[in-house]
């Protein structure tokens, strides 16, 4: 996530302090928040299994709670959770978590993020129908809970993404009524899933309380239209000096 910010506010760059320079833009990595504890008291055991089988083992983790990349997995592992006790594919233990621990030729579970989109948009009978005909017969209750499941994982990646993102918009001041302030969003859970957008505008309803004009929209391939938007910003304000 990347915002402007005042250079009086930036004391770790003083050589940018130049004539006509009075904002800078800063990137805030916020995929690393949580590296260093942040986080610990909303992270839940299956962030924690998530996080230790994942290439980056104890990095990124704010992402490996928001991502697109990992939210299917997510699902994944509270599924076989729910098997493991029984709650889940009942009397199919053994063959629905071979099933869902297998990979296949690009090293992929069966249930990614997609699945998750799908399970969401098509419902309980979708859930069930996907899961049946991928080899593990599901009642109707199978449905519901993975439905649920799926839900509560792409629900609190949507408030979580939206709460940083309104922690931002204090800092610069730009959540009031007074004026539009337009925030460009990428990732696959915002381009993709049918309610991930419409819960982060409700979460941020919630968060800005008094009224605001915020709207979110879609960014395609935000980092190459980042980089020329700085560049068109730059030669704008004349920032010769920095080539």
């Amino acid at each position: 996530a990347c915002y402007m910010e005042n250079l009086d506010n930036i004391r770790k760059w003083p050589e940018a302090r130049k004539p006509g320079i009075d904002r800078v833009i800063v990137n805030t990595e916020w995929c690393a928040f949580g590296d260093r504890g942040a986080l610990e008291e909303i992270r839940t055991q299956f962030d924690r299994d998530l996080d230790e089988q994942s290439e980056h083992k104890g990095s990124h983790l704010f992402e490996k709670m928001i991502s697109g990349l990992y939210l299917g997995e997510a699902v994944r592992l509270r599924m076989l959770c729910l098997i493991q006790s029984g709650q889940l594919f009942p009397g199919q233990e053994a063959h629905a978590t071979s099933i869902l621990s297998a990979k296949d030729l690009k090293n992929d579970y069966l249930f990614q993020t997609q699945h998750l989109s799908l399970v969401e948009k098509e419902g309980p009978l979708g859930a069930q129908a996907f899961f049946t005909k991928k080899g593990i017969p599901a009642t109707e209750e199978d449905g519901w809970i993975i439905w649920e499941l799926c839900t509560a994982v792409s629900t609190r990646a949507s408030r979580l993404g939206a709460a940083a993102l309104v922690a931002i918009l204090e800092r610069i001041e730009k959540a009031s009524a007074d004026s539009l302030c337009v925030v460009a969003v990428d990732g696959t859970p915002f381009k993709f899933h049918p309610f991930f957008q419409k819960r982060m505008n409700v979460a941020i309803d919630e968060l800005l309380p008094g009224g605001h004009r915020v709207r979110l929209e879609m960014a395609k391939d935000g980092s190459g239209r980042g980089a020329a938007i700085i560049a068109a910003v730059a030669q704008r304000m004349n920032w010769s000096s920095l080539s």
